[in-house]
């Protein structure tokens, strides 16, 4: 991660993460690609704000996960709590029954493309169970701040022309088993509409899109990390599909910066879209990304059959996060994909 980035973060969103000065924020989804952004910016407004945020991340592999955020969390007093949300609440108290904290942050999700396809259901379970328990851990603390990492997915497929917008009353198809991912996150934005009515959960939503930046996983099931690892290997760029499916790239650096407005500024009960709203075809993603190389990869469009789910446009409308809380795009896709490959390269 640049630290540029974090010093355009802060001088973004630095008021945001002061209103959570001396907070204790438990974190799930901590290890990844947005919660590592999460601890970068926290560590980087504790030294050079001294805003002196403890944040606890829940994580199954403490020793693991101290290892790698290490170098990203210098100086911030960060622990380690040894759980797995994922699995029900069993009789005998937990190190979850411990927990006391100022706000939390709901990063984490199974978003394992290979489960979702194979055992939906498994998917299903775990984000909904690993839902229950943050909310009960939050009920215990009383009417705090929580920040519920959702999707632009519970809202199914784009118009085929416009943008998704929160008001939207559309769904994922409750026939398909494809759906599950989806499914699970709407059900996460009701309990946190429930518990804001049972106990005044401050829960503020953030429906993620498609994002771009430093430690994007390069192996998974995210294209643009496909393409990029392809590309920093000297390979072609392949597209599965026939290029024409539509997307959009927000830079992580600001992603995190609007997180940090809604979690700080955002209405409890209330859903905000986080995403570009600058529509790309993925033929088009590929050729910008093939520009930044010296020599240019060559592009391969394979055609294959796209998954059930797969729709040719997925664009978010984002007038309410920028009306309500001021929130903008400022680094253009072009602009964050030469500071992925310079992160990439510098950390290879």
């Amino acid at each position: 991660m640049l630290t540029s980035d974090l010093d355009e973060l802060l001088d973004v969103a630095g008021d945001d993460l002061r209103c959570f000065a001396d907070s204790r924020i438990l974190i799930t989804g901590g290890t990844g690609f947005l919660g590592t952004w999460l601890l970068a910016s926290i560590a980087h407004a504790n030294r050079r704000l001294g805003t002196r945020i403890a944040p606890m991340v829940i994580t199954r592999d403490p020793e693991r996960a101290r290892t790698r955020l290490a170098a990203l969390t210098e100086g911030t007093e960060l622990s380690y709590i040894r759980a797995d949300l994922t699995e029900s609440n069993a009789a005998a108290p937990t190190a979850l029954d411990a927990i006391t904290c100022d706000a939390i942050i709901h990063a984490g999700a199974s978003t394992d493309a290979h489960l979702n396809a194979n055992r939906p259901e498994a998917s299903f379970a775990q984000n909904v169970t690993s839902t229950q328990r943050v909310i009960d851990i939050a009920e215990r603390q009383g009417a705090i701040p929580l920040l519920f990492f959702s999707t632009g997915a519970v809202l199914g497929p784009s118009p085929q022309s416009g943008r998704l917008a929160e008001s939207d009353l559309g769904g994922p198809d409750t026939l398909e088993p494809l759906s599950a991912y989806a499914e699970s996150k709407r059900v996460g934005e009701l309990f946190c509409a429930m518990a804001h009515r049972r106990f005044g959960l401050q829960a503020k939503i953030a429906r993620i899109f498609s994002f771009v930046g430093p430690h994007l996983p390069r192996n998974r099931h995210y294209a643009v990390g496909q393409f990029l690892d392809a590309a920093l290997r000297g390979e072609p760029i392949r597209i599965n599909g026939d290029g024409t499916t539509i997307r959009t790239f927000l830079y992580a650096g600001d992603g995190l910066a609007w997180l940090w407005g809604i979690f700080a500024r955002g209405a409890s009960a209330r859903a905000y879209h986080i995403g570009s709203d600058l529509p790309l075809t993925m033929k088009e993603v590929a050729e910008r990304i093939a520009a930044a190389f010296t020599p240019a990869p060559p592009i391969e469009i394979l055609g294959r059959h796209a998954p059930a789910l797969a729709t040719d446009r997925y664009i978010p409308d984002t007038t309410r996060s920028r009306q309500e809380l001021g929130l903008r795009l400022r680094v253009d896709f072009d602009e964050a994909i030469r500071r992925t490959i310079t992160e990439a390269r510098q950390a290879d």
